[in-house]
């Protein structure tokens, strides 16, 4: 509405005002609120399966097994060493079993809790006090490693892990520094491949 430009507005009294206080009940839900999403949040990141507990079945191209929360899963597609969490693509044996192993999957291969779990199988096997690679040089312990009875191309294989991890072929492992061991982990991790699958629950 306009003002009316003849009112005296001078003459108005002047009211006293009180500041009307905020309503304090939104400050004070939304804490609890915050906090109730977050406990919902951590609730559901607790529930999910983080390890692999037994092999169910396997075949080319999938393993199925069961988790941690007693459920069934079916990891298809990727690469065989991303679906037995095996890195190194470690052979199931008495070795792979003493470093955690849950079981073997196809053609052989360990299946392990976790990846964690197979990265530090693969890092015993390779520079663990006992490894019988120690002393090998780079090249020789790659043909052992992947051998080409095994539908491997040796030389291949210790070519890119000496040109990926900047190595020499003709060093011994128990040479290698902590980071230069690391260096070639990854690089073998590379070679054995590394490709990511989906992953389906199949029952309760």
């Amino acid at each position: 509405m306009k003002q009316n430009p003849n009112s005296n507005m001078e003459n108005l009294p002047i009211m006293a005002t009180t500041p009307i206080p905020q309503s304090r009940g939104l400050e004070e839900t939304e804490p609890k609120a915050v906090a109730a999403v977050a406990a919902v949040a951590a609730v559901a990141v607790a529930a999910q399966p983080t390890k692999i507990t037994k092999v169910i079945s396997y075949g080319n191209g999938v393993l199925t097994v069961e988790m941690d929360d007693g459920n069934h899963y079916k990891r298809e597609g990727g690469t065989l060493a991303w679906r037995g969490q095996n890195p190194g693509n470690i052979r199931y044996g008495d070795f792979a079993k003493s470093q955690g192993a849950v079981g073997s999957g196809y053609d052989g291969m360990s299946v392990f809790p976790t990846i964690d779990v197979g990265k530090s199988a693969m890092k015993e096997l390779l520079f663990g006090n006992n490894s019988r690679y120690l002393d090998l040089s780079i090249k020789r312990a790659m043909s052992i490693y992947a051998p080409d009875y095994d539908g491997n191309d040796s030389s291949a294989y210790a070519a890119f892990v000496c040109k990926a991890a900047r190595l020499s072929n003709i060093k011994a492992l128990r040479q290698l520094t902590g980071e230069e061991r690391d260096r070639m982990l990854a690089a073998m991790q590379r070679m054995e491949g590394n490709k990511v699958g989906t992953v389906t629950k199949v029952t309760k």
